[in-house]
């Protein structure tokens, strides 16, 4: 009921030099806000997909390195990752999607369906490049 634009708007990023802003588009309340909510219950549900190299959040990693016995002098490093989500091709990743999918037991209009959705609703981001 009642769609709206994706709005955009920029948290500073207090950590960098100079501030930058950081242009974040938010899709609450747009027309495939409820499509992408319920494909996200749907593929969660569906797909089970664990990798022993990611993590949920900050918490996750902060109880998962506090067990481990570091040498001296052991040095930790992390990277920024840059333009991640606009680097993923769309079309590999629904390829990706849709192997896993047809592993599931869903019916093939089910899968079909969700398909097209995601197609749709891939179609719907906008990627902001500010130089």
């Amino acid at each position: 009921m009642n769609p709206n634009p994706p709005l955009l708007y920029g948290p500073p990023k207090i950590h960098k030099v100079d501030i930058p802003i950081r242009p974040v588009v938010s899709f609450s309340n747009t027309p495939v806000s409820k499509i992408t909510q319920w494909l996200n219950h749907i593929l969660k549900n569906s797909i089970n997909i664990h990798s022993n190299f990611s993590i949920q959040n900050s918490i996750e990693l902060t109880k998962q390195i506090s067990s481990l016995n570091l040498p001296p002098k052991f040095s930790m490093v992390s990277f920024d990752v840059t333009n991640l989500f606009p680097s993923i091709p769309s079309s590999e990743c629904l390829t990706l999607v849709t192997e896993h999918l047809l592993k599931t037991d869903l019916p093939d209009a089910s899968i079909q369906l969700i398909i097209s959705l995601l197609q749709l609703c891939s179609r719907q981001n906008y990627i902001l490049q500010i130089q």
